[in-house]
């Protein structure tokens, strides 16, 4: 594969700014950086496709400049067989809108239609801010968007949202989880308790292997564990969080600043896993007010464009099969029902508390 040359340019350009060599990829620089902060996380690939060399090779600079390796394609013929010939799954897809060969909401439905590429996370590029057109694009399965022309800011703040967001199913597919896999099926009841974003992680990982999906299980638990922290505990608003994520290094900071500040230090989420023959489920309880969860549970167009707000939203309508919000808002239930179980609603107790599944 030839290399092609990057550049570390945030600014915002038309596609006529990119080098334009004809390569299909890459090279990575090294660890990813997110607003001048390195990750630990090691270099992951991501797949661009865009009838435009030129948008290809300036989404390919800017990212492969951040550490990204970066595979490219030019319609959606060459990106499904690049996506056929891979052992392990890219953590994400970048995809135009208009191709010649289709429209990237058919790659998209495509992608979600394949049990192996469910929760491979796609970030549309396009021109098209039409409310109508971006719930197409909700309904076929994209739940992140940047625009055309192309601001680098803009393209790697999303880039990391979308990443972080399924990190945990990348991580679940690479580990061994038989240390304890004889043991899972003589629990049928688990509590715990925590409030750090790094215990919520781990709590995720080891809890998912309870479910009959843990690859999603663990994407959708620490989904809703990151939002029982963040809303919940320390009571960050959806508009500060959009303001704090303009800086991704001044969010994480401000989430370990009030973790040790006194007013909520002692505030704790609750985590219950309840399994039954029929189906696995957990009840999760954060010490916050509440809040109104009703429009988070489904992605609509005029939030699309943001760049967080989308983790209840793919918990509730890609990972589990059911997902209810009690009132006021800090206590979630969700539930993933065993291969050829009943999913009737018949009543079920939720773990710790008075509520009822009806």
């Amino acid at each position: 594969m030839m290399a092609a040359n990057s550049s570390s340019d945030d600014s915002t350009g038309g596609a006529g700014d990119a080098a334009a060599d004809g390569d299909d990829s890459f090279p990575s620089k090294g660890r990813v950086t997110v607003d001048g902060a390195e990750s630990s996380t090691p270099p992951q690939d991501i797949l661009v496709i865009d009838d435009e060399e030129a948008y290809r090779q300036l989404i390919g600079a800017i990212l492969s400049a951040r550490g990204y390796r970066i595979h490219l394609a030019e319609n959606c013929q060459q990106a499904h067989e690049f996506l056929q010939s891979r052992t392990e799954l890219p953590p994400l897809v970048i995809t135009d809108w208009n191709m010649p060969d289709g429209e990237g909401i058919d790659l998209v439905r495509r992608i979600k239609r394949d049990p192996r590429w469910r929760y491979l996370p796609v970030i549309m590029c396009t021109g098209r801010t039409q409310p109508e057109e971006i719930q197409r694009g909700i309904d076929a399965g994209a739940f992140f968007y940047i625009t055309k022309p192309i601001d680098g800011r803009v393209l790697t703040t999303a880039v990391a949202a979308a990443v972080r967001s399924y990190e945990p199913i990348l991580r679940h597919i690479a580990e061994e989880v038989h240390d304890v896999s004889e043991v899972l099926p003589h629990i049928q009841e688990l509590s715990l308790e925590f409030r750090m974003v790094e215990e919520a992680m781990n709590i995720a990982r080891w809890t998912s292997r309870f479910f009959p999906d843990p690859e999603g299980a663990r994407l959708g638990i620490q989904e809703l564990l990151y939002n029982a922290i963040e809303h919940g505990n320390l009571g960050i608003s959806y508009e500060e969080k959009s303001r704090m994520l303009e800086n991704a290094a001044g969010f994480h900071n401000e989430i370990l600043r009030r973790l040790e500040l006194d007013e909520f230090r002692s505030k704790q989420v609750k985590l219950s896993i309840r399994s039954r023959p029929d189906f696995v489920e957990c009840l999760i309880e954060d010490a916050g007010v509440g809040f109104d969860f009703r429009q988070f549970l489904k992605l609509t167009p005029d939030r699309a464009l943001d760049m967080h707000g989308k983790g209840i939203a793919i918990a509730n309508n890609i990972v589990f099969d059911e997902l209810e919000y009690i009132e006021p808002g800090n206590k979630v239930r969700a539930r993933i029902y065993r291969e050829n179980a009943s999913r009737s609603g018949d009543s079920a107790t939720l773990v710790g508390d008075e509520a009822t599944a009806v």
